[in-house]
């Protein structure tokens, strides 16, 4: 099993603004997806997590998870995610087990 791609959070919220066009600009979910973005912008910009390496929130396109990572700049290397994506692959296990199945 592959964990699917993910979609970062700018991706998602200009995703819903273009899909959910009945939804007012002010909600509090656009409010609240406004405050994440700006809160990750700014621990990115203040170097919070060192010179090279960058906070990015995503979602898990297969399961829909949300995901935080800190990502090398330079190279674009996952340096820590969680969930981790051993966690991903044991939840998505889990949740098609049938009573009576056995984990190998």
């Amino acid at each position: 099993m592959t964990i699917g791609e993910t979609t970062t959070v700018q991706q998602a919220a200009q995703s819903k603004a273009t899909t959910n066009a009945d939804r007012e600009p002010g909600s509090e979910k656009a409010g609240a997806r406004r405050e994440l973005e700006e809160a990750v912008r700014s621990a990115n910009e203040t170097g919070a997590l060192g010179p090279s390496s960058e906070l990015q929130f995503a979602f898990d396109k297969d399961s829909g998870k949300a995901l935080i990572r800190i990502v090398d700049r330079v190279t674009s290397e996952v340096l820590v995610q969680l969930p981790s994506e051993n966690a991903l692959r044991a939840a998505e296990v889990l949740k098609n087990l049938r009573p009576g199945d056995r984990i190998a």
